[in-house]
């Protein structure tokens, strides 16, 4: 079924479609066959969201697809297309009021995060991202001969039947940052773009040849120990070496190395094995580039690194120099397995760079190889060396070395420590589960942060809110607790294959909405860093209890929206009760104003809300609201403006709440309350009717009408607030 979002994008995709016929010097009719365009700019634009459209002219939505088409014409094999320009109306035809990158490559892996970090570390801010994935086809120098409908992108579609042998997939992305007018630099930034999308070629082919690399070196460690190595750092290195291929290690370059005589035959080098190299090391270095990830091809070692290049230690981790241009903006993880001669003398090196993923990093320590037995050593030796000094044993000693956690499975695990005499007196009250704990919880709250709201969220609320990436993370965390939408998503999810996936989209828009709000407001108006615990306490129960009586509390343009759209998703198949409580996410954001007010007065939740939404109905505010939502946000600054007389708006309506709450007396109803304050501020009320209907029926909802109409709103609470 086709929601009202989803028939709002197609007609605005009708009106682009017609803007482009009536121009016949179009590109359009000399490009795309017949009947084409409409079918283009569907599948061109199938996953953007309405909003980030609505306020767009139908030219402009049109013209970025087709400049994107345009680009899209000629991609020789095992190339990406990249142009990065500003478009103007003057030129161009359209425009959005940034400057525009445009990339056409095959589908891969890490792409859009690659691309995205890339403009980041130079410091573009990102503005929008459209991202089609399309099936074309091509002939064999790259011209483009059809682009195929959306269907066949699907992965399951590509061994049909109907799937043409010269198809592919091929990832378009649309991506929007500030403007720049600077020829030479976009030039470069296109050059710099390029180089990304080439590493990402690298590494998605030479993938599972690096991972079999990792596996293949574990074998024959097994197989051929290195002469006189112990045989637990053998078999640390051959579980690592293992642990890493499975899922644990982002391969990203792969070269073997020799330690050989330098050309002045005084000094040693390591010199790279020419073909050897896999991914990002793929390509043989010259002697001089000391800009390549792998260093020059040959390079004369000090002293020292002589020294730890002919070490005994079959195993070398740590960090690289230099950040992955793949996946993600981080320094290098370095994994170095060195290889020996069969006297036992070290001779070479086999070289793995990349990044530890994610499961990685959630992965207990007691469970990582390596790590693992450190841990183990280094804990009981501080044991041990707790108790024979007289500490207070275990606690103090575990305290120390990780923070306070409940500890009953690490007493347990490590009592052995403690000499005989000792073990009696051993009664732990407090300690640690997990050495790793803290970092590991920080890194699944980073990932769920970015992965709910998107790879723009947390740049946007700093810029917004001024807030550390902490504090957010905290705040977002909360909210998704205040508000459950886990369990929301959860059933979503389950309703796979059961309701149409544009319905699923339009839920988790909804929620994402919800979420950045709540995310904002406790930014803004808790105390920082947040007490995530405390403060889901404080807010959980009685917002749920709010949200749960919202159909008899909303009125007016509230309750239509939100009868709207119960109706749309219990008529897509949406079970009734994650359908209200998706309705009701625009609406039950003011929860948190609504409790903190009832605080605040010692007032009943319930009583504060009905309130609320009763001032909504009769002042306009939700009207108001909606007028802000419209307004356009084509670059940062209109976006940083609309969100914050936005979030005016919701401050002076809580406080209008507030005021309105103290005029009346317990039990009396909203009506009974308004007309109490409304006698004390008849004439500050009447004023502001007036200005606030003249706005509405103006037909003009700019920044400055509607900056005018928040002037109105805070002389109410002003006048308000003086006569209580």
């Amino acid at each position: 079924m086709q929601t009202k979002l989803d028939a709002a994008k197609s007609e605005l995709l009708a009106r682009a479609v017609a803007a482009a016929q009536s121009d016949r010097t179009c590109p359009a009719h000399n490009s795309l066959p017949t009947g084409a365009l409409t079918a283009y700019l569907r599948d061109y634009y199938l996953h953007t969201a309405h909003e980030d459209l609505v306020d767009r002219d139908p030219v402009d939505v049109c013209g970025a697809a087709l400049s994107h088409y345009r680009l899209g014409l000629d991609r020789p094999q095992g190339s990406a297309a990249v142009r990065a320009h500003t478009p103007t109306v003057e030129e161009d035809g359209w425009s959005c009021g940034g400057t525009v990158v445009e990339v056409v490559s095959h589908d891969m892996p890490f792409l859009v995060a690659s691309v995205t970090h890339e403009l980041s570390r130079q410091g573009h801010a990102i503005h929008m991202v459209v991202h089609p994935q399309l099936a074309v086809r091509r002939d064999i120098t790259g011209k483009l001969l059809e682009i195929l409908d959306a269907d066949d992108c699907l992965p399951s579609r590509s061994s049909d039947a109907g799937w043409p042998a010269d198809a592919a997939v091929e990832s378009w992305m649309h991506i929007e940052i500030d403007r720049e007018t600077d020829a030479t630099r976009l030039r470069r930034l296109e050059a710099d773009l390029r180089r990304v999308l080439t590493d990402v070629r690298c590494v998605a082919e030479d993938w599972s040849k690096m991972r079999a690399s990792a596996l293949r070196i574990a074998d024959e460690l097994a197989e051929r120990p290195p002469a006189g190595m112990p045989e637990q750092e053998t078999g640390d290195a051959w579980e690592l070496l293992r642990w890493l291929a499975d899922d644990h290690f982002i391969f990203l370059g792969y070269r073997e190395y020799e330690l050989a005589e330098a050309d002045d035959d005084r000094h040693e080098a390591l010199r790279s094995i020419p073909g050897t190299g896999l991914g990002i090391l793929r390509h043989d270095p010259r002697a001089d580039a000391d800009d390549h990830p792998a260093g020059a091809a040959s390079g004369r070692l000090s002293a020292a690194a002589r020294a730890n290049a002919r070490e005994r230690k079959l195993l070398v981790i740590t960090k690289a120099d230099s950040r992955a241009t793949v996946h993600r903006s981080s320094y290098l993880d370095y994994i170095g397995v060195k290889r020996f001669d069969a006297d036992g003398a070290v001779i070479g090196e086999r070289r793995f760079l990349g990044l530890f993923s994610s499961a990685a990093y959630i992965e207990s320590v007691t469970r990582v190889p390596v790590v693992r037995r450190k841990v183990h050593e280094l804990l009981a030796a501080r044991l041990s060396q707790a108790a024979r000094s007289g500490m207070d044993g275990f606690n103090e000693a575990l305290t120390a070395e990780c923070g306070e956690e409940r500890a009953t499975e690490p007493a347990r695990r490590y009592a052995h420590a403690f000499p005989d005499g000792h073990r009696a007196d051993f009664s732990p009250r407090t300690a640690v589960t997990d050495v790793r704990h803290i970092e590991s919880s920080t890194t699944v709250l980073v990932n769920n942060t970015v992965s709910s709201t998107g790879t723009t969220f947390l740049y946007r609320m700093w810029e917004e809110t001024g807030a550390s990436g902490e504090e957010i993370v905290r705040a977002h965390t909360a909210a998704r607790a205040i508000f459950g939408l886990e369990q929301i998503w959860s059933d979503i999810e389950a309703l796979d294959n059961q309701i149409p996936a544009s319905v699923q989209t339009t839920i988790r828009l909804h929620s994402r909405r919800l979420l950045e709000r709540a995310t904002r407001w406790l930014l803004n108006n808790r105390r920082q860093p947040l007490d995530v615990a405390a403060t889901i306490e404080i807010f959980r129960d009685r917002c749920n209890l709010v949200r749960t009586q919202l159909p008899t509390l909303l009125a007016g343009t509230e309750r239509d929206w939100y009868e709207e759209v119960l109706d749309e998703l219990t008529d897509a198949g949406v079970p009734a009760e994650p359908a209200q409580r998706v309705a009701g996410f625009s609406s039950a954001f003011p929860a948190l104003d609504i409790v903190a007010i009832a605080d605040r007065t010692g007032t009943a939740p319930l009583e504060i809300a009905e309130v609320y939404y009763d001032l909504a109905d009769r002042l306009r505010i939700t009207q108001l609201r909606g007028r802000i939502i419209e307004l356009p946000r084509t670059d940062r600054w209109q976006a940083m403006a609309r969100a914050a007389i936005r979030d005016e708006l919701f401050a002076a309506h809580a406080a209008l709440t507030a005021d309105v709450v103290a005029c009346g007396t317990p039990g009396d109803g909203p009506r009974e309350r308004f007309d109490a304050w409304g006698s004390r501020n008849a004439s500050p009320l009447s004023r502001a009717r007036g200005t606030l209907a003249d706005i509405e029926t103006s037909g003009t909802h700019d920044l400055t009408s509607l900056s005018v109409a928040m002037r109105v709103i805070h002389t109410l609470v002003r006048s308000g607030s003086t006569r209580v």
